[in-house]
């Protein structure tokens, strides 16, 4: 980020680079195709209701005021801070639809082999039908 701010004949402070970090957390809500937003949209069927949206939303309200939070997101990204600070709404909606949106979960970002991910992601009805990779 310093190197693109730079670049860019910006500022390059570390608290500009963290807020720059941030508000690329923040894009990954509503980012056309492959945002959160956008995702709850196309797989409306998966019962989430946009329950993830409104925890990334309110997560990101709080962390525009308490600094710890921000940190928190700008160090270990959005979801991951979702995950490890689950609100009420978010736990809820996890434990009811969460193996469909397995990117939350830290696990899912730690290297495995690739059939080990395949099954990470897959729903438990389809486990015993899937190809091996």
């Amino acid at each position: 980020m310093k190197k693109y701010l730079e670049s860019s004949n910006l500022d390059t402070s570390d608290e500009t680079v963290r807020n720059l970090i941030f508000d690329v957390e923040v894009q990954k809500v509503g980012i056309p195709i492959a945002g959160l937003q956008w995702f709850e949209l196309e797989h409306s069927n998966l019962g989430s209701n946009f329950s993830f949206t409104a925890s990334a939303l309110e997560m990101i309200a709080t962390a525009k005021k308490d600094k710890n939070l921000f940190n928190q997101i700008v160090d270990d990204g959005l979801y991951a801070t979702m995950f490890k600070n689950q609100n009420e709404t978010f736990a809820a909606t996890f434990k009811k639809c969460g193996k469909n949106f397995p990117f939350f979960d830290p696990k899912f970002f730690e290297p495995r082999a690739v059939e080990s991910t395949y099954d990470f992601v897959l729903k438990d009805e389809f486990r015993d039908k899937k190809e091996k990779v």
